[in-house]
């Protein structure tokens, strides 16, 4: 394995990855030894006798068959399918065949004393039409869902459809079109149903509160809408992201810029903190595991989660305080039944579990433990190359107080430790953090038309970071940084559907902070460093601040169905903010939104409006000096979309989006490496004073899903420029050109996805060569770095264990290996003449990365 990384950090980074990559095969063997051990461990003595009208899952799973392991998946064996008769065999395998000939299946021997339930030969085939109810014209373009085996098919413009090489047995139908209300067909028998089936549906008057008013939506959740892409939970888990994290896989989604080593993202040229994250409704203000540095995987596992709805621009006005993006997130919502889960893998061991509480009828509740496994696999076989740590849990309580009121309870809570050295180069640092959200979310239901919801939480984030750096020829210094901050939450809002057509939203909401700040560094640099930077040869910082931020917003939504085809939300969102240097001025943001059903196949969505964003008050920089809170930044969205879906069920959408930004804040970056452990310690830190922002571009979008098979591809072209003196900057995670191209295949046990990523390279500031020295320091972002591109796989196969259900997945980042650079770092070389030579050198994200992870849900 071959990674080249220069500077300490990025050389420490690599030690990180190549010890993985070398632990990997010696893990491998020995989680495939546990896995054997389980299969051994399976007993069985004899057939159960009387089970006829039975679900024929739970009988296959007690089966016990002298010496035998019977393996078969739910996917295989529905949950809806009975046990016809009870067999006349009198040898147990054949009594186990009886019972699985009425749907089809068979038993193929798959080794010694082990029998794996497959599919039969399909035979039946079912074909149908659907038509408008009233007018009894052909409907094409309708979605055709049969279950199970969640097969889906789309009418052509005669509105005709076929299923094919169908197993007899009984089935469900599920058939829906864009303005048009579906119909289900609760029980199909095959092969009765030949050729005659005939479905009419009925123009759509659903009310407004259902319609999808909203541009730049897309709902990780598995419903059927045109306005982009959908993914159910089971697909989020499935994604072949870095760290098993929730947040990467909406790396899909066009317009999201991320890099290889970090779980945020800058979504269309925005920076990575303007991102709202709720759960279950309550802000995560810190959502990510060491925030200190790079962000390195979000506080969310993947089981946790039912689904998300990601608007990347133009959201409505229930959401403040962000400016670029919103991802909000839904935690799993049936937790009445016993669920556990157990997980091992790379990077984390956890434990879940769900159901009712002991002894009661109206409590149950969630609960998740989540603790990284990489500092000790890394311990275990390749030495103490570095200590990464870091754990988090969640719990979840329901409360049904009443036929009409819900009260849930709620715990998140996170803790991290990152540890970086470099003894040869003399520098170390160290970065612990914690995070705890503790929150209570009441929901009354008026009738069927109205909520109300009241929330009251609250969080606290705590953070530490130490190092020193003794760097020769560049510089050395020190620094201690430690924060302590807690904010409470008040949140109370309203719904209420007047009639069809029209939906009123509303609420208030309030939050109160505050900060402890200790903060001290000081760094020399060498004179010709410091020079050639434009920086001082000493700078120092000792500041203590305790600040105090207050907050107060409302917001009203009103949602219009003006007619069958034309539907609009308009919104208004007021906020208050004061405290330690913030103006306690109001700020008013309109927001608008407009759907236009062209054709039943076809929409075009707008929306216009206004976002600000004040900073929390954990946010105060002192690491760069800054000592009050700045005014609120502002941003104008603009978007403009079409959806389109064809016949074949293919889903198309073109989007172009501009966003000004009038009133950016400075920030501060590095201009050589931005992934330095500490970057207010290097000699390249700038201070970025933008005048105004323009983010623009367009999005184009393609997603299919037509089982086994489902695809998706997108491609962005955009801009993200500063004006800074009348001239445009590109920012520093500018690309100009992204694709993203996805594939997954799920038959029966077996799960596949290939996801590949390219973009252009980002920018960079160079280091050009003048006179045959390096002492010239071009201009701020005027290069670019060469484009990244990386292939992650993902392959998972599972089997129906007793108790449960067992998945080993195998998961493959950076697959080709390639070498995609992240950035550059440089060095002083000392001329024979005195003279100082900077010299630059590249550095690259991570190098291929496996992980195996097994999950036993019982």
């Amino acid at each position: 394995m071959h990674c080249h990384l220069p500077h300490p950090d990025r050389r420490a980074q690599c030690r990180v990855a190549r010890a993985a990559a070398l632990a990997a095969p010696r893990v491998v063997v020995w989680l495939a030894a546990c896995i054997g051990f389980s299969f051994a461990a399976q007993a069985a003595n004899g057939v159960v006798e009387g089970n006829a009208g039975r679900s024929l899952e739970s009988v296959l799973r007690e089966l016990h068959i002298d010496g035998v392991n019977l393996i078969f998946s739910s996917d295989i064996v529905s949950p809806q399918w009975r046990v016809v008769r009870e067999p006349a065999a009198v040898e147990p395998l054949d009594r186990v065949r009886e019972l699985l000939a009425p749907y089809d299946l068979a038993l193929r021997r798959v080794g010694p004393r082990a029998y794996a339930i497959v599919l039969g030969e399909p035979t039946q085939q079912l074909v149908g039409r659907v038509l408008d109810r009233a007018s009894g014209e052909p409907l094409g373009t309708a979605r055709i869902e049969l279950s199970p085996g969640q097969e889906s098919v789309t009418t052509d413009r005669r509105g005709q459809f076929v299923f094919t090489r169908l197993r007899p047995g009984d089935y469900g139908l599920r058939v829906s079109r864009a303005d048009y209300r579906g119909e289900t067909v609760a029980q199909l028998s095959l092969p009765q149903a030949g050729a005659s089936l005939v479905i009419s549906l009925t123009p759509d008057t659903s009310p407004i509160s259902e319609v999808v008013v909203s541009a730049s939506r897309y709902q990780f959740g598995g419903s059927d809408l045109m306005s982009g892409v959908t993914l159910a939970a089971p697909q989020i888990r499935s994604q072949p992201a870095f760290g098993e994290d929730v947040l990467r896989a909406t790396s899909r989604i066009p317009g999201l810029a991320q890099n290889d080593l970090s779980a945020a993202a800058y979504v269309r040229g925005g920076d990575s903190d303007e991102v709202l994250v709720l759960v279950d409704g309550f802000p995560l203000r810190q959502p990510f595991h060491s925030p200190g540095y790079q962000s390195l995987f979000s506080i969310l596992d993947p089981a946790i989660v039912s689904q998300m709805e990601v608007f990347t621009g133009g959201f409505p006005a229930r959401y403040g305080n962000r400016m670029s993006a919103v991802f909000d997130i839904n935690t799993t919502s049936d937790t009445t039944k016993p669920d556990r889960e157990l997980g091992l893998s790379f990077f984390n061991a956890s434990a879940r579990v769900a159901g009712r509480l002991p002894g009661t009828q109206r409590w149950d509740g969630l609960g998740m433990l989540r603790i990284g496994t990489l500092r000790y696999l890394l311990n275990a076989f390749a030495g103490n190359t570095s200590k990464p740590s870091y754990s988090d849990g969640f719990a979840r309580v329901h409360f049904a107080a009443s036929p009409a009121t819900d009260v849930y309870g709620y715990a998140l809570l996170s803790r991290d430790e990152l540890h970086l050295a470099d003894r040869d180069r003399g520098e170390n640092g160290q970065v612990e953090s914690q995070a705890g959200y503790v929150w209570v979310n009441a929901i009354h239901r008026v009738g069927e038309d109205a909520q109300l919801n009241v929330l009251l939480g609250h969080s606290t984030i705590n953070s530490e970071r130490a190092g020193t750096l003794s760097n020769p020829g560049i510089g050395t210094g020190v620094l201690d940084d430690l924060r302590r901050s807690e904010t409470w939450d008040i949140q109370a809002s309203w719904k209420w559907l007047a009639n069809p057509r029209h939906q009123l939203e509303g609420g208030i909401d309030g939050s109160y902070g505050s900060a402890n700040y200790r903060y001290t560094n000081a760094v020399t640099f060498d004179p010709t460093v410091a020079v050639f930077f434009g920086t001082p040869q000493q700078r120092s910082a000792n500041i203590i601040a305790a600040p105090q931020r207050r907050s107060v917003a409302g917001f009203l939504t009103h949602r219009w169905r003006i007619s069958p085809t034309l539907s609009s939300e308009i919104g208004l969102r007021a906020q208050r903010e004061s405290g330690f240097g913030l103006a306690a001025d109001a700020r008013f943001d309109p927001r608008i939104a407009l759907r236009w059903q062209l054709a039943p196949e076809t929409a075009l969505r707008a929306a216009w409006g206004r976002f600000h964003q004040a900073d929390e008050v954990f946010q105060l920089r002192v690491e760069d000096g800054i000592t009050a809170f700045e005014t609120a930044q502002l941003s104008e969205h603009m978007i403009l979309g079409i959806d389109h879906r064809l016949t074949n069920g293919t889903r198309l959408r073109l989007e172009g989006f501009r966003k000004t930004q009038t009133e950016p804040r400075n920030r501060f970056e590095n201009l050589i490496n931005p992934l330095v452990f500490f970057g207010e310690l290097g000699p390249d830190r700038v201070r970025v004073i933008p005048d105004r922002a323009e983010l623009r571009g367009i999005e184009v979008s393609a997603e299919q899903s037509r089982e086994p098979w489902s695809w998706w591809a997108t491609y962005t072209y955009s801009q993200a420029v500063d004006d800074i003196a009348l001239a445009e900057v590109p920012r520093s995670w500018d690309q100009r050109h992204a694709v993203n191209m996805g594939v997954e295949w799920r038959q029966g046990p077996w799960d596949a996805t290939a996801i590949f990523r390219a973009h252009s390279g980002w920018r960079t500031t160079p280091i050009a060569t003048a006179d045959n020295r390096g002492n010239v320091l071009g201009p701020r972002n005027s290069a670019t770095l060469p484009r990244f591109a990386t292939l992650d796989l993902r392959l998972a196969r599972r089997w129906a264990v007793n108790p449960g259900e067992l998945e080993l997945a195998l998961q493959l980042t950076n697959a080709a290996n390639r070498e995609n650079v992240c950035c550059r770092d440089f060095t002083v070389a000392r001329q024979p003449d005195g003279t100082a030579r900077f010299l630059t050198d590249a550095a690259s994200w991570l190098p291929l990365l496996p992980s195996l992870s097994v999950r036993w849900r019982f």
